[in-house]
């Protein structure tokens, strides 16, 4: 960092110790002290009286700089002091360090007051805008008439002298304070015209947010009756979907109930048609069979009684055995029998010509062996051979 332009050439070799002088006019004290310390004239002679310095005789110029920074970044403050008429100082240096107190005697910091000095001699850095300046104004007269010297014997009036000057410390602190106060005022009515402007601000900004919360409560209302419309809508909609659907199941079902009694009703007519055709199958074969039973019945009773028919032939096969059906061949010797004899009504000349061609024709014999003569009677030619293969 470059030192500031304001130094003098002069000002920033260090002191070296010297003889006692008799009198300065202008000092400048660097003070580190906190932040939140508040720096007033009053506290600035309190310190220079501590160091034996006295600035109260004559008229005096305190300016005040807290925009410094030394090399470790730490803030101190610059506090430069001139006077109209010469200061008698007792120190021997020009340039020594000392504590800052408080009126109360308090510590606050440390600081560096270098004699005959108008800038600070180890200033880094500084922020421009942060300084202050007091004028203190000459007392009228000479401040011998007012307050002459006090004799240290006398304890009395060294506390009076004493009470004078914090007097006038406290007088000049009030003289800042008021000033402050003053400052503070007038930017406290800055602060209530801003304050009014941004009121007037916020207001319109709450009439137009207001306008706009209607806006929305009424989006908000128009927006729940749609949502109710849409809902019962949904509902409505959903309900005529089952409706239908169960319509559509109840009729599906009446279809398959139909299906399923028209299948059971044509399978029971399946069943009775059946049942009677089997029946019937069953009466036939029935009747068939009483049929036989009396044919061979009447034929037993030729055999058993020939003689009482003069014209029965024993050996016509063919007129008493009236052929049976034959079921998977069970009696193939009676047909043998039948096939085999000729028949008696015939001539003579065509048995001797059936006999003569009988080993000629051996052939036609072995076909007939097995040939079934079918008797038709007149009752009942249809049904006698129902069920059963002619």
């Amino acid at each position: 960092m470059q030192p500031m332009q304001s130094m003098q050439p002069e000002t920033m070799q260090p002191m070296q110790s010297m003889q006692p002088m008799q009198s300065m006019q202008s000092m400048v004290i660097e003070a580190w002290v906190p932040a939140n310390c508040v720096l007033t004239p009053s506290l600035v002679m309190h310190n220079l009286d501590q160091q034996g310095i006295d600035v109260r005789k004559g008229a005096a110029t305190i300016s005040i700089d807290r925009g410094h920074y030394d090399c470790r970044n730490t803030n101190y403050a610059v506090i430069a002091v001139e006077t109209q008429t010469p200061v008698v100082l007792q120190h021997a240096h020009y340039f020594f360090c000392c504590s800052f107190t408080s009126c109360s005697g308090a510590w606050l910091g440390q600081c560096y007051i270098t004699l005959g000095s108008t800038a600070p001699l180890c200033s880094c850095r500084h922020e421009a805008g942060q300084a202050k300046t007091w004028k203190q104004v000459a007392a009228q007269g000479q401040v011998q008439d007012h307050h002459p010297i006090p004799n240290k014997k006398n304890k009395n009036k060294l506390r009076i002298i004493q009470l004078q000057k914090k007097n006038f410390m406290l007088r000049t602190d009030l003289d800042a304070l008021r000033a402050e106060f003053n400052d503070l005022k007038s930017e406290l009515m800055a602060v209530k015209e801003n304050l009014k402007e941004d009121l007037g601000t916020v207001k319109e900004d709450l009439g137009t947010v207001k306008e706009d919360l209607g806006t929305v409560k009424e989006d908000q209302a128009e927006m729940v009756k749609w949502q109710t419309a849409q809902a019962a809508a949904t509902h409505r909609a959903n309900q005529c979907m089952r409706d239908w659907t169960n319509k559509q199941v109840i009729e599906r079902v009446c279809i398959l109930e139909k299906q399923q009694q028209q299948q059971q009703q044509q399978q029971q007519q399946q069943q009775q048609q059946q049942q009677q055709q089997y029946k019937d199958k069953q009466h036939k074969k029935q009747k068939y069979i009483l049929k036989k039973v009396k044919q061979l019945t009447k034929r037993v009773d030729i055999l058993e009684n020939p003689n009482n028919n003069p014209a029965f032939n024993p050996f016509d096969f063919k007129s008493i055995c009236d052929p049976l059906p034959c079921f998977d061949d069970e009696c193939p010797a009676l047909d043998l029998i039948v096939n085999h004899y000729p028949d008696t009504n015939t001539n003579t000349n065509t048995n001797t010509n059936t006999n003569t061609n009988h080993h000629d024709n051996s052939s036609d014999d072995d076909d007939n062996l097995f040939e079934v003569i079918q008797i038709d009677d007149d009752d009942d030619d249809d049904d006698d051979h129902a069920g059963f293969p002619k």
